[in-house]
């Protein structure tokens, strides 16, 4: 029999704010959801967006493709790896503020790639970064 224990309202919050904010379908299962439902990202215009895996998914298929590499399911998994890595560093070092700049997740993505030996694709990355510039 299962026992029903009732939520704390800090659960309770939570689960409504998932409810309200579900960017989770776009978050690798491994990542923590709440704090990168959390993560707000300011740009360079001083502008605040929620944070949006899907921007580095794509930023990585756009150089993986640059640099003649296949976007099948093996290169696919291992993007969403790297993704799930630069949200963890992320969360791990976010602040209280729970704000990141571009150009922190810039540089986090790029030391994601250089810890997987992906110096190829680093470049890629970089020079894609340099020509929206």
């Amino acid at each position: 029999m299962k026992e029903n224990i009732p939520e704390s309202s800090a659960q309770t919050g939570r689960r409504i704010k998932d409810l309200q904010d579900p960017i989770d379908d776009n978050l690798p299962p491994e990542v923590d959801v709440l704090n990168a439902l959390a993560l707000r990202v300011e740009h360079a215009d001083g502008q605040l967006t929620k944070f949006d895996i899907v921007k580095i998914t794509n930023a990585l298929e756009q150089s993986t493709l640059a640099i003649g590499r296949v976007l099948d399911d093996e290169t696919q998994g291992f993007i969403n790896e790297l993704c799930s890595q630069v949200v963890q560093a992320l969360t791990d070092d976010m602040s209280e503020s729970e704000i990141i700049e571009v150009d922190d997740i810039d540089l986090q993505v790029e030391m994601t790639l250089m810890l997987n030996q992906q110096a190829e694709l680093a470049k890629a990355y970089i020079q894609r970064h340099a020509l929206r510039c």
